[in-house]
């Protein structure tokens, strides 16, 4: 078994080799396309006033007001800056996650089984900022509730970033949700209402004696009033409008169980078809522990989703890659005539997704110990769901994005009970 003083020059060593090939990465990554110049462009236009710029854009795009103000800035500054700044963003990432792994190098390995090149898919220097920056405060957040050096202006400034997109607004209500809802009735093992009588007395009594609770709350207050802005916000039908007519030209004349059925085939293609190296070492990972803790039958359930993912993979490979030569299968045929090979192959991957989903939340229930940890990894998988759903079903193209990124401390979850017990 290693010390800590072996673990600590270890974790140098692998943070010392990260940054080397982070360093490589964005040395050769050019940041010249895309939104990155687009968003320059608009700055020029409005002669670099940052507010008109993101009042504008409320009006006829975007929410994300509070991360947009970033996302214009930043482009406008040398190259160089926002380089050396993401760098940090990746080191500190890698950095969080050794409060589930305590080997850095596993942690290391995990962080680059992502594809970097995603965060290039709409301009390095706006996706990065979107998506990844903002995964980092928003980590910082959620270990921060728990820090007593953090204080509750700095968790309102976090999470007002973070959940600034919608997406994390609605995991971090769901995951601080649960989390207050398990403060409030089980923590100490004390029995819900008695001391008070009356659940806004109990509440009170609580918030005042509980600082994880407090700041708990009030981060839970700001991520609805983001979400609540997010849906009222007025560049939302105009953003649809253009979304659908890009993305999705027959989503409004499109009845609801084919949006369904869309929306269910799409989103179990998506996790399976790219192939996700993510989702497969969850699915492997969650196999072979529900092996080792499980008795008879029940022992192979946690293998279901591994077989599904592969046997996707494969059947998509063969027939797209192979056979047809593209590899814009990311998406079935939404204009699939009824009694049709493809329209009878979207319903089989709904089954395909229906079974993916029970025994995936089998694997949860069985390799996950208390809640924290079940919600943090129920969540990850939550939130890739989550961006599909809404893409295919709801005709935002805010949501066309392939994030494993934001998954990877889950896996580092799985990999450390592996490697640890």
């Amino acid at each position: 078994m290693c010390n800590s003083g072996d673990i600590k020059k270890k974790n140098i060593l692998s943070g010392i080799w990260l940054l080397l090939v982070f360093c490589i990465i964005h040395i050769l990554v050019v940041p010249d396309y895309g939104d990155d110049v687009k968003f320059v462009k608009i700055m020029e236009r409005y002669g670099y006033n940052i507010f008109q710029v993101l009042y504008h854009r409320y009006n006829t795009w975007s929410s994300r007001i509070f991360i947009e103000f970033f996302d214009f800035i930043v482009p406008c500054f040398p190259v160089y800056i926002w380089k050396v700044l993401d760098i940090i963003f990746c080191l500190l990432l890698w950095r969080m996650s050794l409060v589930y792994i305590k080997d850095g190098f596993l942690s290391a390995l995990c962080l680059l089984a992502y594809p970097f090149f995603h965060m290039g898919s709409a301009g390095w220097q706006v996706t990065t900022v979107v998506y990844l920056w903002t995964f980092v405060v928003w980590l910082a957040v959620v270990s921060g509730i728990k820090s007593d050096k953090k204080g509750i202006l700095c968790i309102v400034a976090g999470t007002a970033v973070a959940t600034n997109m919608e997406v994390l607004a609605v995991i971090h209500i769901l995951v601080s949700g649960m989390w207050l809802f398990y403060l409030v009735c089980f923590q100490d093992n004390k029995v819900f209402l008695k001391p008070h009588g009356s659940i806004p007395g109990y509440i009170k009594d609580r918030l005042n004696k509980n600082p994880v609770m407090k700041k708990l709350s009030v981060s839970l207050v700001v991520a609805l009033l983001n979400l609540i802005n997010a849906l009222l916000c007025p560049g939302n039908s105009i953003r649809k409008i253009k979304g659908a007519s890009k993305d999705f030209p027959a989503f409004f004349e499109t009845s609801f169980w084919d949006r369904l059925r869309i929306c269910i085939a799409s989103t179990i293609e998506h996790f399976t078809s790219v192939p996700d190296a993510i989702f497969i070492t969850i699915s492997v990972l969650a196999g072979v522990l529900c092996y080792q803790r499980m008795k008879g039958y029940k022992r192979y359930i946690g293998f279901v989703p591994a077989i599904i993912c592969t046997a996707l993979t494969i059947y998509f490979f063969i027939t797209r890659i192979i056979k047809t030569h593209t590899v814009s299968y990311l998406r079935p045929d939404v204009a699939a005539c009824t009694g049709s090979t493809e329209y009878i192959m979207q319903w089989v991957m709904v089954a395909f997704g229906i079974i993916y989903l029970a025994a995936m939340l089998w694997s949860l229930v069985c390799c996950c110990d208390g809640l924290e940890e079940c919600y943090l990894v129920g969540g990850g998988i939550l939130y890739r769901a989550y961006r599909q759903v809404c893409t295919s079903f709801f005709a935002n193209n805010g949501c066309l994005w392939n994030q494993g990124i934001f998954l990877f401390l889950y896996v580092n979850g799985f990999l450390y009970r592996t490697a640890y017990g």
